[in-house]
């Protein structure tokens, strides 16, 4: 018997339908009394029930009349909870082929009957595999697989329906070519691809909108088609293929399409092959396997407790079962024997700084969210401090992390910089003070997501690692990379897919309370094909939709599994699984999702507007094992099962409902946190910035990008900042905006200054500098100016910088901007410097103080004091370049700087090398590269020390250092260093006899030094060129002779009074007399060169000085 609601067949005696539980009887058609399904007659008016029924005439364009109930009921009852969702679906379009001619052949009537037919052929198979006709065209239909009700396995329902389309319109055809001779065949093409569905009304009337060319390339897969046959895309093909025996056609051209499209011919079912992706984190199903990853992770355990540092990376695609295995081995270690802290990196984090560290710190620290500041640092000082209590350095840091109030006027004080450093090593003592104790487990979570900051602080931290009792256990998909790799106590754990015994024991897992039949156990294997969630998921989908049950003991298949909703993707899973659910959690789930993997309870209660259900909702989402609690302290948080289930609830959203949740949950969090907003700037910016409030965007964009400032996360900070301003390019030019715009610009230089792109930032000055002039703020304008100034110092632009910086100075001390003031001197010093002009840097120095009483900067004032020193040297001044050189680093080193420390002992190591003491040269310039704390540092660090070790005899490894730094240096943009440093490359060039290679350095730098207006450089080049010249070939007539070279040093020497080079251009003049022949002007410049050494207490020299004397004939020699 039909069941009258579903049509399904049941047996003889059913009362009840085993479909759909309706009553098996019907009206009868003459009167309308209910009658049993088995009577033959009407008991009321004796109506003939045998008498075939007429079937209801199809109206094409009111769907309700030819879609079956059952889908019409499932579409119905969802429909609120579907409309206006994105789906991925399968489009098919099938037309007759040359319905043209057939309408010219025969009578319309008789098309119309014929077309009648075709099209209930259409609707039967289409309906078959649920799809749903949208639209008839006439001599075709235009059908969805997918939507509006999801099916993970749209793509092979549509392949299907289009194989038995062809097979009955086959024998259709052959009855319509024996009743009128014409042929009769139909063309029909699939593509997959993204829809948004809209309303869906009463009649099933269904609007959407399609996304991309997913109709269009179906519409124009169909017109390729050959009369008979399915021709289908490539995106239908990467679904479908293994499950279809597929033939490749040759590409072609589509309107919209640059490159030509391949195209597959659909021949027919083939071998059903399970491709499933792993997506996600385990369950929490009995665990099975993994025994050989489990050992590894055993025996990394083992040696932390000897006390070997240990870091261990579990490896896998999404979904193996990385954190379970975690779980499992948590399980197994004796409970009081360890101590265990755990952190996360989430899909959106890599841009939040320290957001796995964080989860780790307040874990460890029990820091309730709520609670007031007071309460909060006094537990964290209690904890640190009951720990060790030498501890209390690194409490300014900690509170600094947690974005707690800090007191401590010295740490304030500290560049952002050396606060980063400071906030590692205190990271690092409790760590492995901690591990003291017992030995520590940490694990890192997702790490393919961290953020940059994160990672810095990893590479330090697993440096310190190899004698520590710490375990540091790292989880992440294959694609991430780190350096770690080549530690001697790094380990790599990979996984792979389960094996077939240990994937059966699994599923006999899942289904607990019975055994599992054979066929069902194959499906589900061959289906998920050894990952662990993709089993879970696919057995649970089965058992939600029915497919399975449990008889005797034992489960099995209730349906022919040819018939079976099996999912084929982790996406068609978690899509089908959520379209099954009640709307309410449904929506629940849509709004979690927005909140992002984990969501606080109170967050989602104050956005979706739920008091009482919401648990309880929440409770049957935990039941369905789709989401699960992930802790109750300090607040009660739920974690989505895995990122996939999260994923999919939120592109199901349509972008505009997206973006109305992002602002609601932006607006949540400012009232539900506003006690401790800093800490959730990062997630402000994120949501609002997925939101249509662009104001708050920019506004959470700017307090993000100085919380990173703070926390020396430059790469994070520079990412805020661009996005900043790329939103201020398309927002309305305000003065808000502009003022916005020059102070983020002018407060990102060093941002932009130790990530090495001041070219780029210096083209941001230039093309809103005309801004910063309208402004009419002095004082903002005067931080502008000094930033400008020192990028053109920096490139060597001397002649722009000074004007700038004393422009800088003028608007500054006229607004008491007595911070950018400092900066504007340090500038100006170090222009005047560049340019030679070693007095104007000495009578600077009391203004230096004077600003830097007002508002201390250190590093400004380090700078400044390193420029002074380098004036001195170039004076020959040793003592005084010495002593200010060590003023710097007195300054650096009280307040922990290792930035400013390393840039101190550069400038006293370079003094040191002028005077000729190489020893503490050497000592000086290896304290700088120990010192250095950046990327930037280190290279200037390098450079000094490579030309140190040249002077000093090891030209190899100084060569090297000075060639490698360089190359950045000039990468970079920065003349200033460039020439510097390029001059003692061709210094070392010289002294290893690489006369041709020093030559052209010199020649090139010495264009660049007189461009550039840096008359010290330029005279040292002068002299340098002259030394090539008379050790290579003084005879040479093409090349500049030595005592040209020698003459122009001395020029520029007196000029500038830098007198120990005079001295050296002095000497090489002598000695180029002397093999001239004219001993009387050797002896005479060789007397001057001695003088001035020995007055200035120049080592080393005099006593070359005196050598070459001692070559002259003796009669001419004159000893002092």
């Amino acid at each position: 018997m039909i069941c009258p609601k579903c049509q399904s067949e049941n047996p003889e005696d059913a009362k009840f339908c085993i479909e759909c539980a309706s009553p098996m009887e019907f009206h009868c058609p003459n009167c309308g009394a209910i009658t049993p399904a088995t009577g033959k007659f009407c008991k009321e008016c004796a109506y003939d029930l045998r008498k075939p029924r007429e079937t209801p005439p199809i109206d094409l364009e009111r769907p309700h009349s030819y879609t079956p109930k059952h889908l019409a009921d499932k579409i119905l009852t969802t429909r609120s909870a579907i409309e206006g969702e994105r789906k991925l679906v399968t489009v098919l379009f099938a037309d007759v082929s040359d319905f043209t001619g057939l309408s010219e052949k025969l009578d319309p009537e008789q098309v119309h009957e014929i077309m009648d037919k075709c099209f209930k052929i259409l609707m039967d198979e289409i309906h078959q595999h649920e799809g749903t006709i949208n639209q008839f065209t006439g001599d075709g239909v235009m059908a969805l697989f997918g939507a509006p009700v999801a099916h993970e396995d749209h793509a092979q329902r549509a392949c299907h329906a289009a194989l038995a389309i062809q097979r009955a319109v086959k024998a259709f055809g052959e009855k319509i070519s024996g009743d009128y001779g014409i042929d009769f065949k139909m063309r029909i093409g699939l593509n997959s691809g993204p829809v948004i569905v809209g309303a869906i009304g009463d009649d099933l009337r269904m609007d959407y909108t399609a996304v991309g060319d997913t109709t269009n390339l179906a519409s124009r897969m169909e017109g390729l088609a050959q009369p008979g046959t399915v021709y289908i895309s490539r995106n239908t093909q990467r679904l479908v293929k293994g499950y279809f025996d597929l033939k490749a056609l040759e590409k072609v051209p589509v309107k919209g399409k640059e490159e030509p499209q391949a195209v597959f011919e659909l021949l027919g079912a083939g071998g059903a092959t399970s491709r499933l992706e792993a997506s996600a984190a385990k369950g929490l199903t009995r665990f099975v396997g993994r025994k050989n990853a489990m050992a590894a992770l055993m025996d990394a355990y083992d040696k932390v407790k000897g006390g070997t540092g240990m870091v261990v990376g579990v490896v896998g695609e999404a979904g193996v079962g990385k954190s379970r295995l975690l779980l499992e081995f948590r399980r197994q270690l004796p409970r009081d024997e360890f101590g265990y802290l755990e952190g996360r990196c989430i899909h959106f984090g890599s841009a939040i700084p320290y957001l796995p560290v964080l989860d780790i710190l307040k874990h460890y620290l029990e820091i309730t969210e709520g609670e007031g500041e007071p309460a909060v640092k006094k537990r964290v000082r209690e904890k640190i401090l009951g720990l060790d209590e030498e501890f209390q350095n690194i409490l300014p840091p900690i509170f600094d992390l947690l974005s707690l109030k800090v007191e401590d006027e010295t740490y304030l004080r500290l560049d952002p910089r050396v606060k980063r450093e400071k906030l590692f090593e205190a990271l690092r003592n409790l760590i492995v003070r901690g591990s003291q104790e017992r030995p520590l487990v940490l694990a890192i979570e997702d790490l393919h997501w961290i953020d940059r900051t994160t990672e810095a602080f990893l590479d330090y931290f697993i440096g310190w690692l190899a004698t520590a009792g710490v375990m540091l256990i790292l989880l992440y998909r294959p694609e991430y990379t780190h350096p770690w790799a080549g530690k001697s106590y790094f380990s790599r754990i990979g996984l792979d897919q389960l094996t077939l015994k240990s994937s059966a024991q699994l599923v006999k897992a899942i289904l607990e309370g019975g055994e599992t039949a054979p066929e069902l156990n194959e499906l589900i294997l061959k289906r998920a094909a050894g990952n662990p969630l993709f089993m879970e998921e696919l057995t649970h989908s089965l058992l939600e939709n029915g497919a399975i049950e449990i008889k005797d003991q034992r489960y099995v298949l209730c349906r022919e599994a040819s018939d079976l909703q099996v999912p084929d993707t982790v996406h068609g899973i978690i899509a089908a699984r959520i379209d099954r659910l009640e709307e309410s959690l449904k929506r629940i789930m849509q709004v979690a999702s927005v909140i992002g993997r984990e969501f606080a309870f109170r967050l989602l209660q104050a956005i979706s507007g739920m008091r009482e259900d919401l648990k309880y909702q929440l409770l049957n989402l935990q039941g369905l094992e789709l989401i699960y609690e992930k802790s109750l302290f300090p607040e009660l948080e739920y974690i989505f099962k895995h990122a996939l289930v999260q994923e999919v609830a939120y592109n199901s959203l349509l972008s505009a409902r997206r973006k109305e949740i992002h602002q609601r949950i932006g607006r949540a969090i400012e009232e539900l946190y506003a006690g401790n907003l800093e800490e959730f700037y990062e997630m402000l910016t994120y949501h609002y910035g997925r939101s249509d409030d662009k104001e708050k965007t920019l506004e959470y964009l700017d307090l993000a990008n100085r919380k990173a400032q703070k926390l020396y996360a430059l790469e994070d900070a520079m990412g805020y900042f661009e996005a900043a301003m790329g939103l201020l390019d398309v927002l309305p030019d305000t003065a808000e905006h502009r003022l916005l715009r020059i102070s983020m610009l002018v407060s990102n230089v060093f941002v932009f200054q130790l990530l090495n792109q001041f070219p780029d930032y210096y083209g941001l000055l230039l093309k809103y500098e005309p801004v910063a002039v309208d402004l009419d703020n002095p004082g903002l304008l005067g931080g502008f100016y000094v930033r400008k100034a020192h990028c053109e110092w920096q490139f060597g632009l001397l002649d722009e910088s000074l004007p700038n910086a004393e422009k800088a100075i003028d608007l500054c001390e006229a607004c008491d901007n007595a911070f950018d003031a400092g900066y504007a001197y340090m500038v100006c010093l170090g222009s005047h410097l560049e340019k030679g002009n070693f007095e104007a840097v000495l009578a600077l120095k009391e203004k230096v103080i004077q600003a830097h009483q007002k508002a201390f900067f250190l590093r400004t004032y380090v700078l400044s004091f390193c420029a002074i020193s380098e004036a001195y040297n170039s004076l020959g001044q040793w003592d005084a370049a010495i002593d200010e050189g060590e003023r710097a680093l007195k300054a650096a080193d009280a307040h922990s700087d290792l930035s400013a420390s390393s840039l101190s002992a550069q400038y006293i190591s370079l003094a040191y090398c002028h005077k000729g003491d190489m020893a503490r040269a050497i000592e000086f310039g290896n304290l700088a590269v120990r010192k250095a704390s950046s990327p930037v540092d280190y290279q200037w660090a390098r450079s000094v020390l490579g030309w140190v070790l040249c002077r000093a005899g090891e030209l190899e490894k100084g060569l090297d250092y000075l060639v490698e730094s360089l190359q950045e240096f000039r990468k970079a943009g920065a003349n200033g260093y460039s020439v510097g440093f390029g001059v003692c490359l061709g210094e070392g060039y010289l002294l290893n006899h690489q006369y041709n290679e020093a030559k052209q350095e010199l020649e090139d730098i010495l264009k660049l030094a007189g461009k550039t207006g840096m008359k010290y450089f330029a005279a040292r080049c002068h002299y340098l060129l002259g030394e090539v010249s008379l050790e290579a070939d003084p005879a040479r007539e093409k090349a500049p002779t030595a005592d040209t070279c020698f003459e122009n040093a001395i020029s520029i020497c007196r000029e500038i009074k830098a007198e120990n080079l005079l001295a050296l251009a002095y000497g090489g003049l002598g000695r180029w007399y002397r093999l001239k022949g004219n001993a009387a002007a050797a002896r005479d410049y060789l007397n001057r060169a001695l003088e001035i050494f020995e007055r200035l207490g120049t080592l080393l020299e005099p006593d070359k000085v005196r050598e070459e004397l001692a070559q002259l004939p003796e009669a001419q020699i004159k000893m002092t």
